[in-house]
Formats: structure tokens, C-alpha cells, sequence
């Protein structure tokens, strides 16, 4: 959204690239997308828990979660002085000292996003044991689920947050283009094209699903919930008794 460049050019002057894997931006999303918790949760159950066994009886790898948070904090620092370099990857647009709220609003994205897939990868277990032993474990777990979910939801609402303050940084630099259209063809050209594949809407709708999805799981661990799951136990255990109690 800030503009990515590629750090590689074609001949035409056109990125042969979508992403450039060799700078901050490229980089930092690369360790995004290769946490622990990221490859996870893109596992089913079993192939999960196999993964889970190997990471715990293996050394640190490149791609441990240290890793990731070492580098934002390198970005970070480089990104919060007043000029910052080309190799950032952001577009010049982006690099000047009046810009620095937008380049922190990226790296909150980014941010907030691995602690949403953090939050979500941490509820897996919560998920299989309820699969096994039911929906009443998830009362006795109200503790630890509370904590996860009151979590989940604060990172999901700062990442709405983080994502509208660069939409409006977006929106004023495509305002900016528009008075002298680039040349079709150019870097320039391709992102304000890229632009066009950000459903605002389609985003908000997705959090309002998962935030009601949250507040389901909230309803399901309360007291009251428990009570009912107790009530419509000890019913069926009597229905049971009544029914190899009768005559026939």
C-alpha cells in the first residue's frame, strides 16, 4: 500500500516483480509469512501437531519467531529516521520525514497481523481437545479463553485501525497521481492498478464476522452455558434410566 518497489528492474524500467524480497518491506513480510505460528495454522490438525513435535525437539531454526521480531525492530529504527533509503522499499512518496506516521502505520499492519495469526494458532489445541471431549471443556477452559479471545479481538481492531490510516495515505498519493497520470507501463501505473484489488469492504465484513464469531465463543464458555450443558446432561442420563427402568 506504501508503494513496495522492486529491488530488481527489467530493461523497460518495469520491476520484473510484484514484491522486493531483497528490501525492508520484502523481507519483513517474508519472516511474516514463515513464523511458526504462520505455518501452522496453514497445517491441518495432524500435520500440525507432527510439526509441533519436530519444533520442540529441534534447535532454533532461521524462521523462529525471535527471528521476526528482530527484524521489525531493525526496520523499525531505520524507518523512524527522517530520509529513509531506497533499499526500504517503500516509494519516494513515502521516505520523507512527513511520512513517518504512515511508515509506522505499516509496520503496525504488520504488526498487529502476526499477533492476530499468533492468537489464532494458540487457539488450535482449544479447538481439538473441544473436537474430542466436547463443548462443556470449553467452560472449564473459560479462564484461558477469555484471556485469548479479549486478546484477539484488541489486535483485530487495531489492525482495522492500522489498515484505514494507510488507505488514507494511499488515497492522497493516488489524488496526487491522478493530476499527472504515469505512463502505462510504469511502476507507478502498476500500483495505482494494484490499488483496485483493496475491498475495503469486504475487509470490514470479514472482521464483523470474526469479531461475532468471537463473541459466539465468548457465549459458549460462560457460566450459564454451563449450567445448560449440565442440565441437558443429567436429562439425558434420566431418560436413559427411565428407559431401561421400564416394563418393556
Amino acid at each position: 500500500q506504501l508503494g513496495t518497489q522492486s529491488s530488481e528492474q527489467t530493461a523497460t524500467g518495469g520491476s520484473s516483480q510484484a514484491v522486493g524480497w531483497g528490501t525492508d518491506a520484502g523481507l519483513l513480510l517474508k519472516d511474516l509469512l514463515t513464523t511458526p505460528h504462520m505455518l501452522g495454522l496453514c497445517q491441518n490438525d495432524t500435520a500440525s501437531q507432527l510439526a509441533n513435535a519436530v519444533v520442540a525437539t529441534e534447535s532454533p531454526s532461521s524462521n523462529e519467531p525471535a527471528a521476526f521480531l528482530r527484524l521489525f525492530e531493525e526496520v523499525r529504527s531505520r524507518w523512524s529516521e527522517d530520509e529513509v533509503k531506497p533499499c526500504s522499499g517503500l516509494d519516494i512518496r513515502f521516505r520523507g520525514p512527513a511520512q513517518l506516521g504512515m511508515r509506522m502505520a505499516h509496520l503496525d499492519v504488520c504488526w498487529h497481523l502476526d499477533r492476530i495469526i499468533f492468537f489464532l494458532a494458540t487457539l488450535r489445541p482449544y479447538h481439538q481437545i473441544v473436537g474430542m471431549r466436547g463443548d462443556i471443556v470449553m467452560c472449564w477452559l473459560r479462564s484461558s479463553l477469555g484471556h485469548l479471545m479479549q486478546e484477539l479481538e484488541r489486535a483485530l481492531l487495531q489492525l482495522r485501525q492500522s489498515r484505514l490510516e494507510l488507505m488514507r495515505a494511499a488515497k492522497l498519493h493516488l489524488q496526487d497521481l491522478a493530476k499527472h497520470l504515469p505512463r502505462p507501463g510504469t511502476e507507478l501505473y502498476r500500483w495505482m492498478q494494484g490499488l483496485r484489488h483493496i475491498d475495503e469492504n469486504r475487509l470490514d465484513e470479514n472482521l464483523k464476522a470474526v469479531l461475532a464469531h468471537c463473541a459466539e465463543v465468548r457465549t459458549a464458555t460462560t457460566a450459564t452455558r454451563e449450567e445448560e450443558l449440565g442440565s441437558a446432561v443429567r436429562q439425558g442420563l434420566k431418560d436413559v434410566i427411565a428407559l431401561f427402568s421400564s416394563v418393556e
